[in-house]
């Protein structure tokens, strides 16, 4: 039976598709809900909007110049230390009840100190958009375990995790903010961990892109997905310059130093911050501690 997260029944199939027609019906349901929620929540999208910009700004600043990787890690030190939150923390969490989920602006999530996977992708997404890098938002399947990579069968499970494309030196990798883990394209659809040898990185499974959800949640067209993967297949033919797994980490050490000697600029920034997260969590939704 065909399912519209069985890549095999269509991608490379006809626009017209049975599949694309239901993939793009949803993509609508979707898309109403989004812009509804642009006007429900218009104030506090607005405040959000110029909250990410202080954010790209404070990246900008602090990371190394022009350097995905380093953003993208100083992005994790500051979402886990808590500054990018109103209540000066961050707790990974699946539990529901602690989600605003906001569609279309997940992110909102992050300020109110609880989130998943969808939340610091799209809050990672929203910040590199700002600073003029792509970062897209990548729907995956991501197994439980490591066992489950080798039990896997391609295209037979659904999305249940999101990531980040990012760009270093002219070849496409991906970010995992929640788990803080990086990765390279062995296929279009396949991703394989880096190792690195970091404290405060997980060793993660295998990842396996899932456009379909892509189309859905991120209003991705077939077109726009199709062009994806031909960049992802050109990347691939390029694997022999890969970043290595120690060029990573001499980065990492490189924006840890910087970060743990900008407690005066962290601090100024957290105090101003507050003129925009008070306004972002909409009053019925903020959790009472």
């Amino acid at each position: 039976m065909s399912a519209i997260y069985n890549e095999l029944d269509y991608l490379f199939k006809d626009v017209n598709s049975p599949i694309i027609k239901r993939i793009i019906e949803m993509q609508l349901d979707y898309d109403r809900e989004r812009n509804n929620n642009k006007i429900i929540y218009n104030k506090n999208i607005e405040y959000y909007n110029y909250f990410v910009e202080f954010v790209s700004e404070l990246i900008k600043n602090i990371a190394i110049k022009n350097n995905s990787i380093s953003y993208s890690r100083l992005f994790s030190r500051l979402l886990y230390d808590g500054y990018l939150s109103d209540m000066s923390n961050f707790i990974s969490t699946t539990q529901e009840k602690y989600f605003i989920d906001i569609k279309g602006y997940f992110g909102i999530d992050i300020v109110n100190g609880f989130g998943c996977c969808r939340h610091t992708a799209s809050f990672f997404q929203d910040v590199f958009k700002n600073l003029d890098i792509n970062g897209k938002a990548l729907c995956c399947f991501r197994p439980c375990t490591t066992k489950d990579d080798f039990q896997y069968k391609p295209f037979t499970s659904t999305a249940n995790h999101v990531v980040n494309l990012l760009e270093y030196n002219g070849l496409y990798y991906i970010y995992d903010s929640l788990n803080k883990c990086y990765y390279y394209f062995n296929d279009f659809i396949t991703m394989y961990p880096y190792i690195i040898n970091d404290d405060n990185f997980s060793l993660n499974s295998i990842l396996y892109y899932k456009p379909y959800m892509d189309m859905i949640i991120f209003s991705i067209s077939y077109k726009e997905i199709l062009e994806n993967i031909n960049t992802f297949i050109k990347n691939c033919n390029n694997s022999s310059f890969y970043i290595t797994s120690q060029e990573i980490t001499d980065i990492l050490y490189e924006t840890d130093n910087i970060y743990e000697k900008s407690n005066d600029i962290l601090n100024c920034f957290k105090e101003d911050s507050k003129k925009y997260t008070k306004h972002i969590i909409p009053e019925n939704r903020k959790f009472d501690f």
